[in-house]
C-alpha cells in the first residue's frame, strides 16, 4: 500500500510525501519490486539519471519475468538510450 501511495503522490507532484511513502514501502519489504520502480520514477521526476537506473535495475532483478520487472526493464533501457527522458 505504501508503494502505491508513494506512486500516487509522485504522479500528482507531491514529491515529499511520495518519497516518504516509497522509503517506508522498502523498509517494510525490501524485496517489493513495485516500490523500486516507483522510486525510480520519483528520481526521474527530479531530473536524475543514475538513481532511476539503479532503482529500475533493482526492480527488474526482483521481478525479471513479471509485469513490474518488464516495465522496469523498459524504463531502464529508455534512460540508457535516451538520457533526456529523465527530464520528463
Amino acid at each position: 500500500a505504501y508503494s502505491l501511495l508513494g506512486w500516487s503522490y509522485t504522479a500528482n507532484g507531491d514529491y515529499s510525501n511520495g518519497y516518504k511513502n516509497l522509503i517506508k514501502a522498502i523498509e517494510l519489504d525490501p524485496n517489493l519490486a513495485s516500490a523500486y520502480i516507483n522510486l525510480g520514477l520519483w528520481y526521474q521526476k527530479q531530473g536524475e539519471i543514475e538513481e532511476p537506473k539503479e532503482n529500475y535495475l533493482k526492480s527488474y532483478e526482483l521481478d525479471p519475468n513479471g509485469p513490474v520487472g518488464n516495465l522496469a526493464g523498459e524504463r531502464y533501457n529508455e534512460i540508457v538510450t535516451n538520457p533526456e527522458v529523465s527530464q520528463q
